[in-house]
């Protein structure tokens, strides 16, 4: 064999190796990175699994509505500071009624009767929930109803917040919202036998 037959066949063995290195050395990174990929995709997975968990747990949140009467009529005046509760429920149809009737359906929890104030519409508003919030509703009333001091448009859902205030007729009820694990709903019972009560006082006080 020639040296130039040597140095070639040399270069040719030298351009093999360094061909297969260079080959499984893309192959290791190929590799790596389809192992990334992989944990990147599922990373991706348990995170939208986890915020649609969330999101739902959101939507079917549960609350009962206390209602505080900060002011009234004056014959009705020994009401200032009752705090009634309602529990308006998706599965039981989701709605709790405001209003001067003094039906079953406008006792607690499922309705507050406020039969003292003749500036209230027997139907007057109503309590619904959904997608985990809770909206008050103005039922095309007369005199209408004000939240947070503004004049609500009838007819038409407004979401509630803990804090906010609804005028109806010359009565302010002041909004908590109160977080109710499900199978909840029985821890409506004493304040809803306490509200009757004192509904009852002042009806007999007119």
């Amino acid at each position: 064999m020639s040296v130039r037959e040597f140095w070639e066949d040399y270069v040719r063995t030298a351009e093999e190796k360094l061909t297969n290195a260079v080959d499984e050395a893309l192959d290791a990174i190929a590799l790596a990175h389809k192992g990334e990929r992989e944990e990147l995709r599922e990373l991706a997975h348990r995170r939208a699994a986890d915020a649609a968990a969330r999101h739902k747990a959101a939507a079917t949140r549960l609350f009962d509505v206390v209602l505080t009467v900060e002011g009234t009529v004056e014959e009705a005046r020994g009401l200032v500071g009752t705090a009634v509760r309602l529990s308006p429920r998706p599965s039981a149809g989701g709605a709790c009624r405001l209003g001067r009737s003094t039906g079953a359906t406008f006792a607690p929890p499922s309705g507050f009767s406020l039969s003292f104030d003749s500036g209230v519409s027997v139907w007057h508003g109503k309590l619904t929930a959904v997608g985990g919030q809770v909206f008050y509703t103005d039922l095309r009333t007369r005199n209408g109803t004000h939240h947070n001091g503004a004049r609500m448009p009838q007819d038409a859902p407004v979401p509630l917040a803990t804090g906010d205030t609804l005028a109806l007729g010359d009565t302010t009820l002041r909004v908590r919202l109160e977080a109710v694990a499900p199978g909840g709903e029985e821890n409506a019972a004493p304040a809803a036998a306490a509200a009757a009560h004192a509904g009852g006082a002042a009806a007999g006080a007119r």
